[in-house]
């Protein structure tokens, strides 16, 4: 499977899906994970998260940017995604991404300016989907530079 297979893959799962389990490492050096909704931009594997500042995970990236994300689809998938996470001002935005952010928010949240949270963009470094349903079980890796 080319390259360009493996991101048709992995989007087309990643836009299945809303929630994922972001890992963090504290300052302490301590691992933290916490539940997240997700967004898939435009094109290619970028995804972006919402959070508050006083949150766990907004003052262990502010530190430490790497993560570490897992979202499984009930008993027979899971993606692994690690990536570098960056907070990014909402006017980077293209309009078209916020439209998209908004409109697949699961609480229905409509993006201003004013808008309290704070976002990060995770640029991934490597990606592994793996299906157990199948025997033996069947992996498809990235790793991107």
């Amino acid at each position: 499977m080319d390259n360009t297979e493996k991101n048709r893959l992995f989007r087309n799962f990643l836009k299945d899906h809303t929630f994922a389990t972001i890992s963090t490492v504290s300052p302490q050096q301590k691992p933290e994970s916490a539940t997240v909704e997700y967004f898939l931009l435009d094109e290619g594997l970028d995804v972006v998260f919402r959070t508050q500042t006083n949150f766990r995970k907004y003052k262990n990236l502010k530190q430490n940017p790497a993560v570490a994300l897992q979202i499984r689809a009930q008993e027979t998938s899971t993606l692994q995604y690690e990536g570098m996470a960056q907070e990014i001002a909402l006017d980077s935005l293209s309009v078209n991404e916020k439209i998209a952010i908004a409109s697949r928010s699961i609480s229905g949240r409509v993006i201003y300016e004013e808008d309290k949270g704070v976002y990060f963009r995770i640029k991934p470094t490597w990606i592994r989907l793996t299906d157990v349903s199948k025997q033996p079980w069947e992996e498809v890796t990235l790793v991107v530079k």
